[in-house]
């Protein structure tokens, strides 16, 4: 497996994905975006987005069918931890996947101690997922 930075040729192909799974439109100017290719195809993606100086929100987290179970995800995760060092990361995971970013060190936050733009986008979240969502941060 290949992780990398995203360039502008793999725009349109993170927008469709994106858009598939039902995220929020990545700003290509703002956000750190991770491709992971397995055999030169793309098999997901996933994208940190500045909230502050010291603080980004870690999702949009992608695996294409075909290559779903195949460590995919946690390697996108690992590739963008790095590039987030000496900060606070939030998450908002759907709630089947809290337990695969617990067992990576991130732990439960509270609505009243996470930045506003977090809660803001965890409400939002929750609204549209009726399985629920989970409320995550891990400093690195």
């Amino acid at each position: 497996m290949k992780l990398r930075l995203a360039t502008p040729e793999d725009h349109p192909w993170i927008t469709a994905r994106y858009e598939q799974a039902g995220f929020l439109r990545s700003n290509f100017q703002k956000d750190t975006i991770a491709i992971a290719e397995i055999s030169g195809r793309k098999a997901g993606a996933g994208r940190l987005v500045p909230v502050d100086d010291d603080t980004y929100e870690l999702g949009a987290i992608f695996v294409e069918e075909v290559f779903k179970g195949q460590g995919v995800a946690k390697e996108i995760i690992d590739y963008l931890m790095k590039k987030a060092e000496g900060k606070t990361v939030y998450t908002i995971p759907l709630k089947h996947l809290v337990e695969l970013y617990q067992s990576i060190g991130f732990e439960n936050a509270t609505e009243t101690e996470s930045p506003a733009d977090i809660v803001d986008k965890f409400k939002w979240f929750k609204q549209r997922n009726d399985d629920g969502v989970g409320l995550l941060k891990k400093r690195t």
